[in-house]
């Protein structure tokens, strides 16, 4: 069996992958081979995943079929086209929302961009379902902030690898000397 947690700020989701091979009361059907139990500050669900990709859920007052969460290296203000996150109003907010809702819907896409339009808008839609929420905006925000710092953490180290490298591939560097001096011996 196969675990993995991913921690959003508005949601925790745990997924267990495996061969179910025991009966209960209700047996789950032998071709799921993942279960998704999604809880939010709203609503908790059940998905059930079959190898072909097909996906149930199970909430406490229906079954639907869910799309896979979009992953995106925008951040949720960007997806609006919010310039200024820290002083957008609720009304610039949804004022955004407005306007990228009339750009992506899928009833305005062209022919051939249906599906593309079709996963923008939803992304459209669920950054105003975060950024409209006030408790939700400021959980986005306070992950946010923690996410940039890890970002330029994580763009500092690489530079110093950067560097790091540049300099082993001098030939007068301490690294070339070591390299030259063990392959004589």
């Amino acid at each position: 069996m196969a675990a993995q947690i991913i921690s959003r700020a508005d949601q925790i989701t745990l997924n267990l992958s495996f061969k179910p091979n025991y009966s209960r009361k209700a047996p789950l059907p032998n071709n799921i081979s993942n279960i998704s139990f999604s809880s939010q500050v709203t609503k908790s669900r059940i998905s059930l995943k079959t190898p072909s990709g097909s996906c149930i859920t199970r909430s406490t007052t229906w079954l639907k079929v869910l799309p896979a969460p979009i992953e995106s290296d925008e951040t949720l203000y960007e997806v609006l086209k919010i310039t200024d996150p820290e002083n957008a109003t609720a009304l610039d907010i949804k004022k955004a929302y407005k306007r990228m809702k009339k750009k992506y819907h899928p009833k305005v896409a062209p022919r051939n961009k249906v599906g593309k339009y079709t996963k923008w808008f939803m992304r459209v839609h669920e950054a105003y379902l975060t950024l409209s929420d006030p408790e939700k905006r400021a959980l986005y925000d306070k992950d946010f902030a923690e996410i940039e710092r890890q970002r330029e953490w994580k763009m500092r180290c690489r530079a110093q690898l950067d560097k790091l490298k540049l300099r082993t591939r001098d030939p007068n560097s301490w690294a070339a000397m070591m390299r030259s001096v063990s392959s004589f011996t």
